[in-house]
């Protein structure tokens, strides 16, 4: 699963908590998490420097050419990108409707769309809300 992250995003640092959790739960499962940073002036000390800062748990890629991203079809941060052992896109989107619209939080998450569309994969069925948009940050130049 590919998590894609900007340093400098408050959509996407918000989620810290809840991807430690994700990481967590479905690690020893078998996902395999990577956090996806995509801008170009991004550096390694600084993504290090960001999540120690967030306690992300998992390694992180620089994609400064956005070439994961285009892969994947990831179009903002924080977006959920799960691909299977063949390279198939079986979850892209959310993490949970807790970004009601910009600028708009809800109180309370009620759907953990990530969450069910992981239990689901890993049950063998087939995802049955395979693409859910993401509200957060544009991922500059694979938004055309």
């Amino acid at each position: 699963m590919f998590v894609f992250l900007a340093t400098d995003c408050p959509n996407s640092n918000s989620y810290a908590p809840e991807l430690a959790r994700l990481y967590s739960a479905y690690e020893s499962r078998g996902v395999a998490f990577y956090a996806v940073y995509f801008d170009p002036a991004e550096t390694a000390a600084n993504v290090r420097k960001h999540d120690h800062e967030y306690a992300i748990p998992f390694p992180a890629l620089l994609d400064p050419r956005q070439a994961v991203a285009r892969a994947t079809g990831a179009r903002v941060t924080p977006e959920a990108v799960v691909i299977s052992a063949t390279g198939e896109v079986l979850y892209r989107g959310r993490m949970d409707d807790r970004f009601a619209n910009f600028g708009k939080t809800r109180i309370h998450v009620d759907r953990h769309d990530l969450r069910a569309a992981l239990d689901e994969i890993l049950a063998g069925k087939p995802g049955s809300n395979p693409n859910v948009p993401s509200l957060g940050c544009a991922i500059p130049g694979v938004n055309q």
